[in-house]
């Protein structure tokens, strides 16, 4: 994690290889325990910072620095090496909640959290984190500048650490306004193209019936122009010729190819590996899914790359036409796919 130096003066060069030495120091070396973490990585940090070990040590609490300016106090509580953070922050809490520090500080054998307990409208604790620190990283100088401002005696002594941390709260509510801004603008972005997308769709449906009540005229034409014919020649007393309507070439990659993809799923249906098979097994257990929740698996367990995949669509579309085993209802990606239970 890199941090940005705050122009104060450099810390002297003794301390700052008093700290980059702990950058190096290995799990035996540092032990295992809380105290371990405490007397082997805090006490010569914060030794480091200008502070005295005699005056942050405390009979109930890891370390507690509180004998300079009063709002400046820190809690710091260190857990074993190994310890998951994430699961320790409970005590820490408590902590500041019964001594009210301007930081509260949490360490295990790698890394350290800073808490910046007075940070106004943070709903919960947690979400006063300012800072989260690796180890390794103390050999860079941003860093160990950004912890002295922060943490140094000096600092604190007078009051400038507040300025710091201050500063440091504006920047991370500045970053956290941008990121609200950026996920408003993509909903806004992903419900609009939502909404052309069932446009389309719709429209596409729309069409289809269109084209299908074409058929029926078309169809109803030709047999009025047949029985029209067929009455005028028997009239007559004679038999109708044989009528011979016109071959409609149907046009490239339509209605040949749509067969064709047709009968080749419909052959896959008969591997129980193949992406059909699993859809129509999915369905069949589940009884009713989304397009979206199928999209979803069909990557994450069936071996499609995408979600965008044509052949989730097709194979959907043979199971609800031709196979008979699905029925459809509704449009999109929400629409729901169901299992018919055949007698």
């Amino acid at each position: 994690m890199k941090l940005r130096p705050h122009g104060v003066r450099t810390m002297n060069e003794e301390n700052g290889e008093k700290i980059r030495k702990l950058v190096n120091l290995t799990k035996e070396e540092i032990g295992k325990s809380e105290e371990d973490v405490k007397i082997n990585f805090i006490v010569p940090l914060f030794e480091a910072f200008g502070h005295e070990r005699l005056k942050f040590e405390h009979r109930w609490k890891d370390a507690l620095i509180e004998k300079l300016d009063p709002s400046c106090k820190l809690v710091i509580e260190t857990k074993n090496y190994d310890k998951d953070l994430d699961r320790e922050l409970q005590q820490l809490e408590r902590y500041c909640h019964e001594e009210r520090p301007l930081l509260g500080i949490i360490a295990n054998g790698t890394e350290i959290r800073i808490f910046s307990y007075f940070w106004k409208y943070r709903p919960t604790f947690q979400e006063t984190l300012i800072y989260r620190v690796n180890r390794k990283d103390l050999e860079d100088g941003g860093i160990i500048q950004a912890l002295e401002n922060m943490l140094s005696r000096d600092n604190l002594l007078v009051g400038k650490a507040k300025e710091y941390i201050t500063e440091r709260e504006k920047e991370i509510e500045s970053v956290e306004n941008k990121i609200r801004e950026i996920e408003e603008k993509a909903k806004d972005d992903e419900k609009n193209l939502r909404i052309k997308i069932e446009e389309l769709t719709r429209k596409v449906d729309e069409i289809k019936t269109q084209i299908n009540h074409l058929n029926v005229e078309l169809n109803k034409i030709k047999s009025d122009k047949n029985e029209q014919i067929s009455r005028m020649w028997s009239n007559i007393g004679l038999v109708p010729p044989n009528i011979v309507e016109p071959t409609i070439i149907p046009p490239k990659n339509h209605s040949a190819s749509k067969k064709s993809y047709r009968e080749s799923y419909r052959k896959q249906l008969e591997d129980p590996n193949n992406l059909i098979s699993k859809i129509r097994r999915y369905i069949r257990e589940k009884g009713e899914v989304t397009y979206t929740d199928l999209k979803s698996i069909c990557v994450s367990q069936f071996g499609c790359k995408s979600e965008t995949s044509g052949s989730i669509g097709a194979c959907v579309k043979v199971l609800e036409e031709e196979i008979g085993d699905v029925a459809i209802e509704g449009r999109g990606d929400a629409k729901r796919i169901i299992f018919i239970k055949k007698q």
